[in-house]
């Protein structure tokens, strides 16, 4: 009787052990880390969160590191396509929405090392002709990568402003990445576009650009697309390569 209550014991022991565990035990969730440029920066803790599994909930650390003065660090930027942090050190909780890459963008002297521009302000022009009243333009930014074959849009990002303003400046966290060096990422870009008048009603219509990539830059790090669409209006993007200086809106 003894025997059996030892292990009637000792099993509920495991089972409350491993229920209050439960929540610390080690998980899968992916975080890799880079730097824009090896020879600019590097990230000090990427061999650590690379290959270790944590426990669900922990937290995690990641410090980007400059090599030198004249290419400081700006942001850092999950999956190649949203900034998300402008301090050297941010703070991750490990769990599923954490997940994915982050890159350490450092400052490049040269515009044809250039791999990451921002969507720096949209401005939208009624043709003069156009009586329809229109107050608010509302639009949805989606491009493709045709470099890697794909015909597949993606939203880079959406959003409204009134048509007093003429032009809205983004929060600069919407991105595009052209590669590394020897690398030359083709994008394609439409945008939806949908305005509203004064009396709630709304007309909509896409517009198209030309493919976009590094060569399209000036030497200032900017590029302004634009498209026209008759009796519609003009759309222009206003692209700024990423620089220390930029303001980023969280």
């Amino acid at each position: 009787m003894k025997k059996y209550l030892k292990v009637i014991l000792s099993s509920l022991c495991l089972g409350f052990a491993c229920l209050f565990t439960a929540c610390v035990s080690p998980a899968q969730y992916l975080i890799t880390t880079n730097p824009s440029d090896s020879s600019l920066g590097s990230v000090i803790e990427a061999s650590q969160v690379n290959l270790n599994t944590k426990a669900e909930g922990s937290k995690i650390t990641l410090t980007a590191k400059e090599n030198t003065t004249t290419n400081p660090f700006i942001c850092w930027i999950k999956d190649y396509k949203t900034v998300v942090a402008k301090d050297k050190q941010i703070n991750l909780t490990y769990n599923a929405a954490s997940a994915g890459n982050y890159t350490a963008v450092f400052s490049e002297l040269t515009q044809n090392k250039m791999m990451f521009a921002s969507l720096a302000s949209v401005k939208f022009e009624i043709d003069s002709d156009n009586d329809e009243g229109y107050t608010e333009v509302q639009y949805n930014i989606q491009y493709a990568i045709l470099s890697t074959g794909s015909e597949n849009y993606s939203t880079l990002t959406e959003n409204h402003f009134n048509l007093q303003d003429t032009q809205v400046n983004t929060d600069n966290r919407s991105v595009l990445y052209f590669g590394k060096v020897g690398a030359n990422y083709e994008y394609a870009l439409k945008v939806n576009v949908v305005l509203k008048n004064q009396s709630g009603d709304l007309t909509d219509d896409n517009f198209e650009f030309n493919t976009i990539d590094k060569s399209v830059f000036d030497g200032n790090g900017n590029y302004s697309a634009s498209s026209k669409l008759g009796g519609f209006g003009t759309l222009t993007l206003n692209f700024e390569k990423l620089n220390k200086d930029m303001n980023f809106e969280f």
